[in-house]
C-alpha cells in the first residue's frame, strides 16, 4: 500500500508542478504573490495527498479476496443471509400478497 501511496504522491506533485508551470488557471502568479512559502507547500501537500489516497484506494479495491481455505469468497453472503431470515419468519411475497407458511 505504501508503494501505491508514494506513486500517487509523486504523480500529485507532478500534476501540481505542471499546473504551476503551465499557468493554466493563473495559479502560478497567485501562489507567487504571497510572501510565505506555506501556501505553496500546502498546494503541493494537498495534491500529493489527493493523488496518493486515490492510488491507494484503487490498489485496495483491486486486491484479490483470498480465502485461507483456498476457496472463492462467498459474494452473495448478504443476500443469502437476508433470504434465510425472510424464509425463517414465514413471509413470502407472491404476486402482491403475503403468504404465510
Amino acid at each position: 500500500m505504501t508503494k501505491h501511496f508514494m506513486i500517487g504522491v509523486a504523480l500529485g506533485w507532478s500534476c501540481s508542478l505542471l499546473l504551476i508551470r503551465s499557468d493554466a488557471v493563473q495559479i502560478g502568479p497567485l501562489l507567487a504573490s504571497y510572501d510565505s512559502p506555506a501556501l505553496m507547500a500546502l498546494f503541493f501537500a494537498k495534491g500529493g495527498l489527493y493523488f496518493g489516497t486515490f492510488a491507494m484506494s484503487v490498489a485496495i479495491m483491486n486486491m484479490d479476496d483470498d480465502d485461507p481455505a483456498g476457496g472463492k469468497p462467498d459474494r452473495y453472503l448478504f443476500f443469502k443471509t437476508f433470504w434465510n431470515a425472510v424464509r425463517a419468519r414465514g413471509f413470502l411475497q407472491l404476486r402482491g400478497r403475503y403468504c404465510h407458511r
